[in-house]
């Protein structure tokens, strides 16, 4: 027994539609399935077949083999099942397509500058750094002329002193003595025979101190002379002094005499153009007192200690120096700062050729 509800499709037969295309096919069941949509059919629980029951006779219609059904299977009824609640699915940060550019290193990174407001001006620092550039100014002059003004000025003060530019003053007159007259710079003999006395030019007279006795005036025969042209001295000497070390060149000009208790020497050096015999310095001293040699005035310059350079000295001395010719003349007996009868006799033997 069929059911009302159910919809059978048009059967294809042979008869009805001898030829029925594909598409006018496919149309017809796309109708089928709405209809089935819309009024889907009961579940009917199919009855179970009779074994006993007679075989029922059931006439299959063919379809023609030329247009074959479709094997798909009809569309079911749409049932939704319950779908599980949607997880929530962890937003993930769009990445941007491009990188940004890397950063500069941290020595190229310039601080930020920062605006230092202006400090106002310390009075006390302002002043503490003009006398800081005083004291320093003060300093420097001070070693400049500690080191360079000063040792100038002492070794000018050392020098003889010469004014060329200012000429000597000759001062006029004479001296006088006993009713008579001398010239300045005249010497003449003492009243005592033994020394020697000169008009300066203060219009004084000034005479040698040398100690006279009985002998001094008389030289005894046995005397030897020396004598030398190129000196141009003559001067006499015991028997027992021998003459050493004479030398005549451009660097020395001197001749020695060694003997019993005696050591002198005569010494002969160029005068300098503007040399002046009150103010000269024999070896670094100055005058002791004037006499004269050979006739001519002369300085004595008088070394009890000797001549020291340096830690060591040399023995005791007494000079006694003049010019002439242009020549300074030096007579210097060693040994003691006071001159002997024996050395005073050979002193008034010093004559120039």
């Amino acid at each position: 027994m069929d059911d009302p509800n159910q919809i059978n499709p048009p059967q294809n037969t042979s008869d009805n539609n001898p030829q029925i295309n594909s598409q006018e096919y496919q149309d017809i069941l796309d109708k089928y399935a709405k209809e089935i949509a819309k009024n889907p059919p009961e579940s009917q629980t199919p009855p179970e077949p009779n074994i006993d029951s007679p075989s029922l006779d059931i006439e299959l219609t063919q379809v023609p083999s030329t247009n074959p059904i479709p094997s798909t299977p009809p569309p079911q009824p749409e049932f939704e099942f319950p779908q599980p609640p949607p997880q929530a699915t962890p937003a993930t940060p769009d990445l941007p397509h491009e990188l940004p550019p890397p950063l500069p290193p941290k020595d190229d990174i310039e601080p930020p500058i920062e605006e230092i407001p202006p400090s106002k001006p310390n009075p006390f620092l302002k002043l503490l750094f003009f006398i800081s550039l005083l004291v320093f100014l003060a300093v420097i002059l001070g070693l400049v002329y500690v080191y360079l003004i000063a040792p100038a000025q002492i070794s000018q003060q050392n020098l003889p002193q010469t004014d060329q530019n200012t000429p000597t003053s000759v001062p006029s007159g004479v001296c006088l003595l006993n009713d008579q007259s001398f010239d300045v710079g005249q010497s003449f003999p003492s009243a005592d025979g033994c020394n020697t006395c000169t008009c300066q030019e203060d219009l004084t007279i000034s005479c040698t101190e040398i100690a006279c006795d009985s002998t001094s005036s008389t030289i005894p025969s046995d005397w030897k002379t020396y004598s030398n042209s190129s000196f141009g001295i003559t001067i006499k000497y015991p028997q027992t002094v021998t003459t050493k070390d004479e030398m005549d060149d451009q660097y020395n000009r001197k001749v020695a005499f060694i003997g019993d208790n005696l050591d002198f020497t005569v010494t002969l050096r160029k005068a300098d153009p503007n040399f002046i015999l009150s103010k000269y310095f024999f070896m670094d001293s100055p005058i002791s007192r004037t006499s004269t040699l050979g006739g001519k005035e002369a300085n004595v310059y008088e070394l009890p200690k000797g001549y020291c350079d340096g830690p060591s000295c040399s023995q005791p001395y007494i000079a006694i120096v003049t010019e002439h010719n242009g020549d300074i003349y030096s007579l210097a007996f060693f040994g003691d700062s006071k001159l002997s009868n024996q050395e005073s006799q050979i002193l008034s033997t010093f004559k120039f050729l």
